[in-house]
């Protein structure tokens, strides 16, 4: 079980925020990673993506919209692409994009309703997809680059990053 591996305070505040969505309506988290699904699947994602943050709306312009439909699809066809949605009484409101390879599960992105962070979707949903991870066999989870706080309430630990440039 995922929240055995987090210490008591993290698995206290999963737990409590799981009940506290879960007594606001009827939740389910499906997955997709069948490419016939994902251009559904990314205008569910993108719909929230805008409705997340000023600082994502502004991020997801036209031309990046168009890479993020191209990169979902190319990457399911590699079969690399796993999409999680977070419902609430049937109506989306969280979103990831985590490619997975080698045993190894990779958070690339994630989007959410705003009028639901107060019942911690965006949380929620990354700790239901770590579950599943696991629950699948996979190794390692890595939320990749950047210190947000929720990284370490899931569990999340430092690994040293180096950079590498050649020249040729």
């Amino acid at each position: 079980e995922y929240l055995q591996l987090l210490n008591s305070k993290q698995r206290h505040e999963v737990r409590r925020k799981l009940r506290r969505l879960e007594e606001a309506g009827s939740v389910e988290y499906r997955f997709i990673d069948n490419s016939e699904f994902v251009p559904g699947f990314m205008d569910v994602f993108l719909d929230l993506f805008g409705e997340s943050r000023d600082d994502k709306a502004a991020f997801m312009t036209a031309g990046m919209e168009v890479f993020f439909r191209a990169m979902a699809m190319e990457m399911s066809g590699a079969g690399l692409l796993r999409g999680g949605v977070l419902e609430l009484d049937s109506v989306p409101v969280a979103a990831i994009i985590t490619f997975d390879f080698n045993d190894i599960v990779y958070l690339y992105n994630s989007s959410l309703t705003e009028e639901h962070r107060a019942l911690s979707v965006g949380v929620l949903s990354k700790a239901l997809c770590i579950r599943d991870s696991i629950e699948r066999g996979k190794k390692m989870f890595d939320f990749l680059k950047g210190d947000e706080h929720y990284k370490y309430q899931l569990g999340g630990q430092e690994v040293q990053l180096y950079r590498c440039r050649i020249s040729l």
